[in-house]
């Protein structure tokens, strides 16, 4: 499956109701599995069945994105190659835990910072399942970014 930026996002966007900008903390990062086939159209609803939880361990909670780094990539150069990168630090859910997700979804979360999202915003695709096994789940976010645009 490919990369996804959902469409509330894209309205969101041009409405100014959401805007990720570099140092944001208002953003999360939630894992889903191998049954969800995300599509530009979803909403949170549709994407929370298949979120990877459980209450047995806070490591599985859904994790701030840090360290959010906004830039524009060959400023002020004509040519095809411009665009804005979004990238952050790479995001850790556990030292010692068995996960396994196929994708990563980030989020708005709510004003209340109590991580309900008020809008999804991209999903990224691991390429089939990923697991840890009493180890460390770490998402390696691609050099060239989260998404770009």
């Amino acid at each position: 499956m490919a990369n996804t930026i959902y469409n509330e996002y894209k309205n969101n966007l041009v409405t100014g109701t959401v805007a990720i900008t570099s140092g944001s903390t208002d953003f999360g990062v939630m894992l889903v599995d191998l049954a969800y086939t995300p599509t530009e159209t979803d909403t949170f609803a549709t994407l929370s069945a298949n979120e990877v939880k459980t209450s047995a361990f806070a490591d599985y909670a859904r994790q701030d994105l840090t360290g959010i780094l906004v830039t524009t990539e060959n400023p002020g150069v004509t040519d095809t190659d411009d665009y804005i990168k979004v990238d952050a630090t790479d995001t850790t859910f556990g030292a010692n835990v068995t996960i396994t997700a196929a994708a990563a979804v980030i989020f708005k979360k709510d004003t209340n910072l109590t991580n309900d999202p008020l809008s999804i915003l991209s999903y990224t695709d691991f390429s089939g399942d990923k697991s840890s096994s009493n180890g460390e789940f770490t998402i390696v976010w691609n050099t060239n970014g989260i998404f770009n645009y």
